[in-house]
């Protein structure tokens, strides 16, 4: 099937806007999606980290699914969903850059000769 056709008409969100039907709608939106795409382009991994993400993030659903009705074809809703991905690792970047306890044992017992092997404010003359 063409990766690029437009979406069907119907739509798989439910009436009533409750938290849980939203992440319903979005459950099945991704499974729609992943009978389109192969799995490089859409990956069981890719597919468990969405849900994941939407079962944490309550307060957006509404707001991604109302936009992701507006998206033209099934290829745009895929790339729109991928970007929450991004956001995902940037997340966990940032947890693993702030965890100054982590860092601290990561200097502690990095190699010595990684490290700075003589006294700070000297100056080598050439």
């Amino acid at each position: 099937m063409d990766s690029t056709h437009a979406s069907s008409s119907t739509s798989t969100r439910a009436s009533p806007s409750t938290s849980s039907s939203d992440l319903l709608a979005l459950s099945q939106e991704i499974s729609r999606l992943s009978e389109i795409f192969n799995e490089q382009e859409f990956t069981q991994k890719d597919k468990a980290e969405l849900r994941k993400f939407f079962t944490v993030e309550v307060t957006q659903r509404k707001d991604i699914l109302d936009l992701i009705s507006t998206l033209t074809n099934d290829r745009e809703k895929l790339n729109y969903l991928k970007e929450f991905l991004t956001g995902i690792f940037l997340k966990l970047l940032f947890i693993f850059a702030n965890n100054t306890e982590y860092l601290l044992i990561l200097v502690l017992f990095f190699p010595a000769s990684y490290r700075q092997t003589r006294p700070k404010n000297t100056f080598a003359l050439s």
